[in-house]
């Protein structure tokens, strides 16, 4: 039996299901100057699963306060990041600490275009669903014709090599 439980910070709701030593942890709001970890460091879990879904906004600050939590949860613990959107997968991609050797993206939030018709979404895609550092291709739901990502691979895809993957 899982123990639930949420806590309101000033920008930022966390909301915790925790069983034994493993806990999906999700946010919703900012992540931002106003954000601490340190109910999410005090819960000591062995393994970690980070739900950003629900973030708007992660600044400078935020970033700071982010990076501080996984230095303190320590190398032993193992964090998998699922649903990571893009304004998070960015940092993590740019950002020294953030993505750690104990860490793994698992999936993410990937931005899509069809040059046919111009339709634009984000797809929800697993790291195994990326061969040789290449994107898969989907039919677009407009008119069928490819719909391909909207982004450099070789950058948005640079966490891999980060994580080893």
């Amino acid at each position: 039996m899982s123990n639930q439980s949420s806590e309101k910070l000033k920008s930022v709701e966390i909301f915790y299901d925790i069983e034994g030593e493993n806990g999906l942890i999700s946010f919703k709001g900012n992540i931002d100057e106003d954000f601490n970890g340190q109910s999410i460091i005090a819960k000591g879990l062995k393994n970690f699963q980070i739900d950003f879904t629900g973030v708007q906004l992660l600044n400078s600050c935020g970033i700071r306060e982010w990076v501080g939590v996984v230095e303190k949860l320590g190398a032993n613990v193992k964090i998998s990041y699922i649903n990571t959107p893009q304004i998070v997968l960015k940092q993590m991609n740019i950002v020294k600490g953030f993505l750690t050797s104990n860490a793994r993206v698992e999936s993410f939030s990937a931005p899509y275009f069809c040059d046919a018709c111009e339709h634009e979404e984000a797809k929800l895609l697993t790291v195994t669903d990326i061969k040789n550092m290449k994107a898969p291709v989907f039919p677009c739901p407009k008119c069928q014709e490819p719909l391909e990502l909207d982004a450099i691979e070789k950058q948005f895809f640079h966490f891999m090599t980060i994580q080893g993957s």
